[in-house]
């Protein structure tokens, strides 16, 4: 298969569309690569600081630091489903393409025996996969990023916020968002707030243990002291400001533990 590039330039616009000409020469769909709307990503230094003080109620056991937060997410272009492929596209929060993002299917006729595929993304962050026949579903979406003198991976985030089974037949589009932190899932989080599955970011676990005359343990708490929890950030990824989290919580003598 051939694949040709078209540039077509507008006032004020350019238009990238990519086209391929099957072995017979016909010519398959067009899919057009468009200058999106791309938002400006301040620098660590210069984003917008502010400090939040929170705190955990008696015998709470988790502080949601997040609450209801979630960057703004990018617009997608339309695409048409085609049958036996799953596609789209997968941009960051501020509307630039990803690339080398893998997204992967797998599919399973009868017996629970599966198939599997994947795909990655391009210059354009567009993306497909030749799905195996079945019933199917997106089992994983991942990128790996640069990160303090490393390298991490970071999930990728569906932009309708679900991820359903489909029959390969059928196709799908998908489209994705490097999401680093935010509410996720809202209608688990709406039936169980304390598990950190449901949100988009990491997540602390604290235990401590209680002080008492006959069991005085290094390093633990007095029943009626506070712990106080201050989070400063140093970096961050794809942020939009800076927020110093105060986290306070009493020790009382039916709580030893408590998440943020």
């Amino acid at each position: 298969m051939k694949t040709f590039l078209r540039t077509f330039i507008l006032p004020g616009c350019l238009f990238l569309f990519a086209c391929s000409k099957g072995v017979d020469g016909k010519q398959e769909e067009e899919i057009p690569f468009g200058q999106d709307e791309v938002r400006k990503q301040l620098s660590f230094s210069d984003l917008p600081e502010r400090s939040k003080t929170l705190i955990v109620s008696g015998t709470g056991t988790y502080v949601n630091l997040m609450e209801n937060q979630r960057p703004k997410l990018p617009d997608f272009r339309s695409l048409d489903r085609n049958p036996n492929i799953l596609r789209g596209f997968v941009k960051d929060i501020f509307g630039r393409p990803v690339k080398n993002a893998e997204v992967g299917v797998r599919s399973s006729i009868a017996g629970g025996f599966y198939s599997s595929a994947t795909g990655l993304s391009d210059q354009n962050g567009y993306y497909e996969v030749n799905i195996p026949v079945g019933n199917t579903e997106i089992w994983g979406s991942k990128v790996t990023i640069e990160y303090q003198g490393g390298r991490a991976f970071v999930s990728l985030f569906p932009a309708d916020s679900t991820l359903s089974e489909f029959r390969s037949s059928d196709g799908a589009v998908k489209n994705f968002v490097l999401l680093p932190y935010g509410n996720g899932r809202p209608d688990e989080i709406a039936k169980a707030p304390q598990w950190p599955t449901s949100y988009v970011g990491g997540s602390i676990h604290l235990s401590y243990n209680l002080r008492t005359e006959t069991l005085p343990l290094p390093g633990s708490f007095p029943i009626g002291s506070v712990i106080v929890v201050k989070l400063m950030p140093v970096d961050l990824v794809h942020a939009e400001e800076r927020i110093t989290f105060i986290i306070k919580k009493e020790v009382l003598n039916n709580s030893r533990n408590f998440g943020l």
